[in-house]
């Protein structure tokens, strides 16, 4: 109890430095009172969502300025319904809202324990798969009884229920879309591939589009995942950590991932409490990992070797390099209020955008706006071909 007292005061300094350092513009919107309302959150005790959030984040953090920007705004709609419903993912009033969005939530294997203390829960089933799992597909009642739809495998962040990831902003695109959402409780890249199985079997996806992504602890699943079975998925996405793949001791699949020209979206923020950027400034994040990423993406030319980064941090005239430590082909810039968002594309030899790197900033460690948005208009574009293994593009 001392330990869990000692971290919301130390989250509640955070929120208060945040809230009186300089502001920017004033920006009212409907969902803003979530910030100050409290949770039933695993990491912190009965904590508001705005100190969740600062927690979250560095000392650079603003939270005022988070609270008052498009990017805040997105932020507290995306995570609505985790909030209202942190304990009762199938709350009968939380599944009747999907619905009226054009979701029909549904969930696998018993509710009423949860995993990582019930034994019995870790018994494969007779289909082989592990813990819980919640299946979103669309309600289209219009819709050719043969239309496949895409799907994503989702996986939460370290720590989190499967339905955390509800928060991330692809239930929304799914809704309005059509593309069918998995969440797994247990997300080892076995599991994954069993539950795809059994999903496949029971609801109309488009195997060509099946797509991967995750954030922070779910990022790295989603990478292994792919190193796992590097022709089945068509893109992914990792939201959280800095860019990085896989070292090659990590996976005998490191090559197959390369000759598969995987496209990767990747998205993290300037605030980042695991310190994202400047790549350097972290053990954590050594300069290894950006290369591999290069590498494995078949972006060679942009490897650095660590005086390269620091050097980028300190002295490039070029403003996402200086606050990354990264190097980018091309770069464009948005300005939604009281925030800043660089794109970063890398293109392969035909012109094509196969790996996007988004730095957001004034963005902390945990999913938030425009993520799954940005994510998605990026990945939508992809395909494999289940006979070949081809990555397919299409505008």
């Amino acid at each position: 109890m001392k330990k869990k007292l000692a971290i919301i005061l130390s989250a509640a300094c955070v929120l208060g430095s945040t809230i009186t350092a300089s502001a920017g513009t004033q920006y009212d919107y409907e969902m803003k009172y979530l910030y100050e309302q409290n949770f039933d959150c695993l990491w912190l005790e009965n904590p508001t969502f705005g100190e969740l959030v600062a927690f979250q984040s560095s000392n650079d953090f603003n939270l005022y300025n988070f609270m008052n920007s498009a990017w805040g705004e997105q932020t507290a709609k995306n995570f609505y319904t985790y909030i209202t419903y942190a304990k009762d993912p199938m709350n009968p009033n939380l599944v009747a809202y999907w619905k009226r969005q054009g979701l029909l939530k549904e969930s696998y294997r018993d509710l009423s324990s949860e995993t990582e203390t019930d034994t019995e829960q870790e018994s494969p089933d007779e289909n082989g798969i592990i813990g819980n799992y919640f299946v979103y597909s669309p309600i289209r009642p219009e819709a050719d009884p043969d239309t496949k739809y895409p799907c994503i495998i989702v996986n939460h962040g370290g720590n989190e229920p499967a339905f955390q990831a509800e928060s991330f902003g692809y239930c929304q695109i799914a809704a309005r879309e059509g593309i069918i959402l998995i969440m797994a409780e247990n997300n080892d890249a076995e599991n994954l591939y069993q539950i795809l199985q059994k999903v496949k079997q029971e609801y109309p996806v488009d195997e060509t589009r099946i797509y991967g992504a995750g954030s922070s602890k779910g990022s790295a699943n989603t990478m292994i995942f792919s190193a796992e079975y590097p022709n089945l998925l068509a893109a992914i996405t990792t939201l959280d950590v800095p860019p990085k793949y896989l070292t090659e001791e990590e996976t005998e699949n490191y090559q197959a991932v390369k000759e598969g020209k995987l496209p990767l979206f990747d998205l993290a923020g300037l605030a980042d409490k695991m310190l994202a950027y400047p790549m350097h400034t972290n053990a954590k994040n050594d300069i290894s990992l950006w290369n591999t990423l290069m590498t494995v993406t078949n972006h060679e030319d942009y490897c650095l070797t660590a005086e390269e980064t620091s050097d980028l941090a300190k002295n490039s005239l070029n403003v996402i390099e200086h606050l990354t430590g990264g190097r980018f082909e091309s770069t464009r810039i948005e300005y939604p209020t009281n925030n800043e968002v660089f794109i970063n594309d890398f293109t392969n030899e035909n012109g094509i955008t196969d790996l996007r790197i988004v730095v957001v900033e004034n963005r902390g460690h945990i999913p938030s706006g425009y993520d799954a948005e940005y994510s998605w208009d990026f990945m939508k574009h992809f395909s494999r071909d289940t006979e070949t293994g081809e990555s397919i593009y299409t505008e």
